[in-house]
């Protein structure tokens, strides 16, 4: 029994096993099925999304084709269905078109130099530093086109140093060793140079922006602004001599090089960088303004360092690093040429306070970089708010520094090293050019780009924000590609640059007339962006008008355009009637230049002159004849006083000139009397203004009213303030001559003496009233029996060695002759006198200080 229940356990024991794996082998069968069920139902879902896939693929290959062939349509302007072509396809078409762009650019090239050249009519120069400057010229040609260190004729019994670097020279002498052999001569050539670099200057700003945004249009109108600036014409005009109308090249192409730096890669980044920075050096050999170029340098790459940190971009980081050094080798230059004395005195900069604008920016860059080169961000730059932050800090501690412990240099920097503060000295605040600009001298100088800068600045920042928000939310309403065409990068960086470019030279314009040239360019290309801008906006809002409408669309889209053409012409216009209505400055005209001709045909040629110092500088190119004041290297506060005290003295005082070594000629010229304010601020005298009494004063009347009754003739002369009567009638002993002052709400004021003045003869006479009368003197210009003019002068005026020299030394006669000294003159015209001083007894005193 035992082993029958055993078999019979065993049994059940295999029939159990049979069971379980039946079982488990159905279990088995049935998961095996729903895996091949939902592998079969996963493979067909696969093979739907592929097959979707590709026709997605194929879809997006159509559409990108249809989108390049409408691109091209775009281009070309042609609409093949209708044979038409579209207003912006045949705008487009055209800038995308070498030979319109070229046409369009050669045009305004002409414009621009036909603008400038509106005062070559004139024989000379615009002004008196230009005249300096041809002297130079001259002695650089006669010495083998080696530029001597002092003047020749600058400056006597020592010449003066030439203290302009020898760039300003050198950008005409080495043109003109070539052009020589053509005829051309030196004086026509000296003329002309501005206009060659007004022409860089147009060209040079539509390569800037043609770089920045890869617009055609955008580049033409930043030329066209360019070349009617009133501004820029200012200093690159023909006749017009100027190291600031030199420099702005040499800026926009140290610019474009920066630029450039950002967006090439390998060995072109740092040949293009380092040669933004020669440039840059190069470009401080011309003018002794030129370092306002590193101001705008550094703080364009401070901009742009602050941009790139904020967007944490460590490729940009890495190039403001590259930059940086390319900063420092412009400051090597910069030294180099001083050392060489191609630099002739010591430039902002020069010293250790370079170090001033470079340390942060070069520091900052290199930190910053590192900061986010690291895997794990750290507290100042996980996010924009900490970078912010961060710079918020950066540029707060860098500015206490400065302002702890540098503030008087930064105060001095803030005046251009004194040249622009108007305070310095009395010889600056007569100095016109240096005087902040008036609405008026704004308005003529950019006219309506003063308006276009400011709103092409605003809708440049609107415009970006706009289009960087809705890209963010990818909701587009319009397309910055059509404003950059795609280059998003190169143009926000080239607007920040230009942004410093307009910041540095406008403030150097706010305090300063001269320096409007400076601030004319960035006015221009902003301005440019301000039309551009706009007539995009005007497109869009004509097709949103006009949507079905395609008349209405045409002639909205022309009418536009004929009020843009009209604008533009009205701007040039505008700057035409400017360019061709200025006249040469310091009253620089043919009547003057003939004296200077008579000057060096008839004296000696080592005579010495004295002059006032702006006449000087003529006296020096012109003439060729040795001035003890000019208006550049002789432009000295005290020789410049003790002329101006010498001319307003009362007595005639001797000592003077032979303290100042004798000079052999004196030149004295009626525009002095225009003058007569800025040449008693020299003197330190101070004179009430020209249409009130003093005792200086020199009143001229404007019009003249002629009566007449049955003996006496009156003749009426009016002012600004007062009127003066003037009586002439018979008596028993000849004509009797009376003159009374004619004020409002007073009764009739005799004057007391009344001088008449032959301006063929130059002879004169004198009439004096008896009584209680104003002491005044009534001047009298007549020609024949004819009255010119007349003036009223103050008591010590009329006593002084000014109105004897203008008015009362003649050919037969001089007042202010005597035993030590006496004057002959030997040339007089309606302009200019020139005296001979014979020296006889030398005073007993003499003051040798000059």
């Amino acid at each position: 029994m035992p082993d029958h229940e055993d078999a019979d356990i065993n049994s059940e024991i295999r029939k159990g096993k049979k069971r379980v794996d039946y079982a488990i082998n159905k279990e088995k069968k049935s998961i095996e099925t729903e895996i091949e069920k939902q592998k079969n139902r996963l493979d067909r879902e696969y093979e739907n999304v592929a097959k979707e896939i590709l026709d997605l693929n194929k879809k997006t290959e159509q559409f990108e084709g249809k989108l390049q062939e409408t691109d091209e349509k775009f281009k070309t302007g042609k609409n093949e269905s209708t044979g038409s072509v579209g207003i912006v396809g045949a705008l487009n078409g055209l800038g995308h078109n070498k030979y319109f762009i070229i046409g369009v650019a050669i045009l305004i090239l002409i414009i621009g130099i036909y603008l400038r050249m509106g005062m070559f009519k004139y024989p000379g120069f615009f002004e008196p530093d230009a005249f300096f400057h041809f002297s130079v010229l001259q002695q650089a040609v006669s010495n083998h086109f080696i530029e001597p260190l002092n003047s020749t004729y600058s400056g006597f019994p020592a010449a003066h140093y030439i203290e302009e670097p020898d760039g300003l020279y050198y950008v005409t002498l080495i043109p003109y060793f070539f052009v020589r052999f053509f005829g051309v001569t030196l004086y026509s050539l000296t003329r002309l140079i501005p206009v060659l670099f007004g022409i860089m200057d147009i060209i040079g700003s539509f390569f800037l922006i043609r770089f920045l945004s890869k617009n055609n249009y955008l580049s033409l109108l930043a030329m066209f602004f360019v070349a009617v600036s009133n501004g820029d014409i200012a200093r690159t005009a023909a006749l017009v001599y100027r190291g600031d109308g030199f420099i702005t090249i040499f800026m926009i192409v140290s610019l474009i090089l920066m630029l450039k730096t950002f967006e090439l890669k390998g060995t072109k980044k740092y040949i293009s960088a380092i040669s933004s920075g020669i440039i840059l050096g190069i470009g401080m050999a011309v003018w002794n303004g030129s370092p306002f170029t590193m101001l705008v340098y550094i703080l364009a790459l401070i901009f742009i360092l602050i941009y790139s940190f904020l967007i944490a971009n460590k490729e940009y980081l890495f190039d403001i690093v590259l930059l940086s050094i390319a900063f420092l080798i412009s400051h090597i230059i910069e030294n180099l040429f001083y050392a060489l004395t191609i630099i002739r005195v010591s430039l902002p900069f020069t010293d250790f306070h370079f170090f001033f604008l470079f340390t942060p920016v070069f520091l900052f860059s290199i930190l910053a970089f590192f900061m986010l080169k690291e895997k794990k961000p750290g507290v100042f730059v996980r996010n924009l708010k900490a970078r912010t932050l961060f710079v918020g800090i950066a540029l707060a501690f860098t500015a206490l520094v400065l302002l702890l412990f540098f503030y008087n240099y930064m105060i001095l920097l803030s005046t251009g090293y004194g040249s622009i503060s108007r305070s310095s000295s009395a010889l600056a605040a007569t100095i016109q050019e240096l005087q902040p600009p008036t609405y008026q001298f704004l308005f003529a100088s950019f006219y309506y780009a003063l308006y276009l800068a400011p709103i092409g600045i605003v809708m440049f920042i609107g415009v970006f924000a706009f289009v960087k928000i809705h890209n963010h939310l990818k909701y587009k309403k319009i397309s910055f590609a059509e404003l950059v065409d795609k280059n998003y990068s190169t143009t926000l960086l080239g607007f920040l640059a230009l942004l410093a470019y307009f910041a540095v030279t406008g403030y150097l314009q706010s305090v300063a007339i001269r320096f409007n040239s400076l601030v004319s360019i960035p006015f221009a290309i902003f301005s440019a962006f301000a039309v551009y801008l706009a007539s995009l906006f005007v497109y869009k809002a004509i097709r949103h008008v006009a949507k079905t409408n395609q008349a209405l669309k045409y002639g909205l889209f022309f009418a536009y355009l004929a009020v843009i053409f009209v604008f533009l012409f009205l701007f040039a216009k505008f700057s035409h009637l400017q360019a061709y209505s200025s006249q040469q400055a310091d009253d620089i005209n043919p009547s003057f230049l003939n004296a200077m001709s008579w000057m060096q045909n008839n004296t000696p040629s080592n005579a010495t002159v004295l002059a006032l110092w702006p006449d000087g500088s003529v006296i020096e190119g012109a003439a060729h004849r040795r001035s003890l004041m000019d208006s550049v290297s002789g432009q000295i506060a005290a020789p410049t006083f003790r002329f101006a005290s010498f001319l307003f003295n009362s007595s005639n005082d001797y000592n003077y000139l032979y303290s100042i070594n004798r000079p052999q000629y004196l030149v004295v010229r009626y525009f002095w009397f225009y003058e007569l304010g800025g040449i008693a601020q020299e003197a330190y005298l101070n004179l009430t203004t020209n249409s009130q009494r003093g005792n200086y004063s020199y009143i001229m009347m404007n019009s003249l009213n002629i009566t007449h009754n049955a003996t006496a003739i009156d003749y009426l002369f009016r002012s600004n303030s007062f009127n003066v009567s003037f009586i002439t009638e018979p008596s028993q002993n000849g004509t009797k001559f009376t003159a009374y002052v004619l004020e409002p709400h007073y009764a009739p004021q005799p004057i007391k003496n009344i001088l008449f003045y032959n301006e063929t003869s130059k002879n004169y006479s004198i009439a004096t009233s008896s009584g209680n009368a104003l002491n005044y003197t009534l001047l009298i210009y007549y020609s024949g029996r004819n009255i010119d003019g007349s003036a009223l002068i103050g008591p010590k005026l009329m006593n002084s060695n000014m109105i004897k020299f203008l008015l009362l030394c003649n050919y037969a006669e001089c007042p202010y002759n005597s035993g030590n000294v006496t004057l002959n003159l030997v040339y007089a015209n309606n302009d200019t006198r020139i005296y001979k001083i014979n020296y006889l007894n030398a005073p007993a005193t003499i003051n040798s200080s000059t």
